[in-house]
């Protein structure tokens, strides 16, 4: 009987320690994180680009609006954001780096997520033409985008802050 209970505990830290051997180092860790992230946080920060260049400043019935881009670069976020949830995945030898760097990339893929449901929204106002009917409502329209997008890039920041933190420690 002893013998059972001695290989069941030397079982049991076979298979705790097995997930340390798979945890990577925590500059390796925020490499990885990093590399992923600039790719999303680039193709989230071409839509604001896409929409400033292709929603003029005053906006009235008869505008002339292009959305094309606007659409190519929302889809192109939205497939950038779904490389983020693998991160989730990964696992440093930095237990603390790692629960921190969990916790704020959940904030900034929320964050992402909104934005990019906001952006589509508005997407949809320009392309359905509906700002030719309701002018009055690209104002409100335009401050809920920029509210939704300095909340993305604030999780950003919050995010790109703890990464260096945990390095520098």
């Amino acid at each position: 009987m002893p013998k059972k209970i001695l290989l069941s505990i030397f079982a049991l830290g076979l298979l705790n320690g097995c997930s340390l051997l798979g945890a990577m180092p925590p500059i390796e860790y925020n490499n990885a994180i990093v590399e992923t992230l600039n790719s999303s946080a680039k193709a989230i920060q071409e839509t604001a680009s896409a929409y400033n260049i292709a929603i003029p400043a005053e906006v009235s019935e008869t505008s002339e609006i292009n959305n094309e881009e606007m659409r190519k670069a929302w889809d192109l976020a939205q497939e950038k954001l779904n490389t983020l949830e693998p991160l989730h995945e990964l696992e440093s030898r930095d237990i603390e780096q790692q629960n921190a760097v969990r916790l704020d990339l959940m904030t900034y893929q929320l964050a992402a997520k909104q934005y990019l449901k906001r952006y589509e929204e508005v997407l949809a106002f320009y392309e359905e033409k509906t700002f030719t009917q309701d002018v009055n409502k690209v104002e409100s329209l335009d401050s809920l985008l920029h509210t939704d997008y300095t909340t993305f890039i604030e999780a950003n920041n919050g995010l790109v802050q703890t990464l260096d933190d945990s390095i520098s420690k």
